[in-house]
């Protein structure tokens, strides 16, 4: 939740000025920031960073996971079948 907040204010150039630009992001079971005050800068657009979203079906965060996701400029979201874990992408897994 918060790297995804911290790319969102130096896109806007709030934040991590002198700091090179973040060009990729990834996030397992993130979350988008809730206050309204706070979500009206950081995602005020959308951000460039490349993006890669693991989203799980069981995930109590699933639906602000797919809300972050919905953040970034194409990202790119693979969803995989368990909670909010790290998943295992093996043959199996990948299959499903």
């Amino acid at each position: 939740t918060l790297c995804g907040l911290l790319l969102g204010y130096q896109a806007q150039g709030k934040l991590l000025k002198e700091h090179p630009t973040f060009r990729f992001f990834i996030s397992i079971s993130g979350a988008k920031f809730r206050q309204p005050s706070i979500c009206e800068i950081a995602y005020k657009q959308k951000i460039k960073a490349k993006s890669v979203h693991f989203i799980g079906a069981k995930d109590w965060l699933k639906l602000p996971s797919e809300e972050l996701a919905s953040e970034f400029h194409n990202p790119l979201i693979i969803r995989h079948p368990q909670g909010h874990t790290v998943p295992r992408l093996d043959e199996v897994a990948i299959e499903q």
